[in-house]
Formats: C-alpha cells, structure tokens, sequence
C-alpha cells in the first residue's frame, strides 16, 4: 500500500504553486500580448504547447521536491538507528 508523507507533500505543493505564481507575476500579461507580436520562426512551437510543457514541468518539479523532502525526513532517522 503506497503511504504519503503529508507534510512533505504539502511543503513541495506550496514550493512550487508559490514558484508558479511568481512566474505568472514576473511576466505579466507579455505571454498574451507580447509573445504573439514576436517574430518566430517557422519551427517555433504554439502557446499551447510551451503551456503543456510549462505544467508537466511544474508536476516534475513537485514529484522532485517530495522525493527530496521525505528522504530528508527519513534520513535522520536511520542514522539514529543504526548506532
């Protein structure tokens, strides 16, 4: 049975949304208005698809910092407990 380190969990969610709302503040609305009147060339891909990525990228960095922030957590723990 898969079990969650809750807190983990919710510090890596908090990490990246706070990430992801900085990034949205940091452009602004130049991804709308800018981007669009930017010359691109021909193999350049549309919004929608650096948006895709932008999400599976923000679930990456989520499953990362989890990963991270409960070995971090359980680390200490076998040290102690193996002496």
């Amino acid at each position: 049975m898969l079990s969650f380190n809750l807190p983990a969990l919710f510090v890596s969610l908090v990490i990246t949304i706070v990430m992801a709302i900085l990034g949205g503040l940091l452009t602004g609305n130049q991804l709308t208005q800018g981007f669009p009147t930017l010359q691109k060339p021909r193999f350049q891909l549309p919004l929608w698809a650096f948006i895709s990525v932008g999400i599976v990228v923000y679930l990456l960095d989520t499953i990362i910092a989890y990963r991270l922030r409960a070995a971090g957590d359980e680390r200490p723990r076998q040290i102690a407990s193996s002496h």
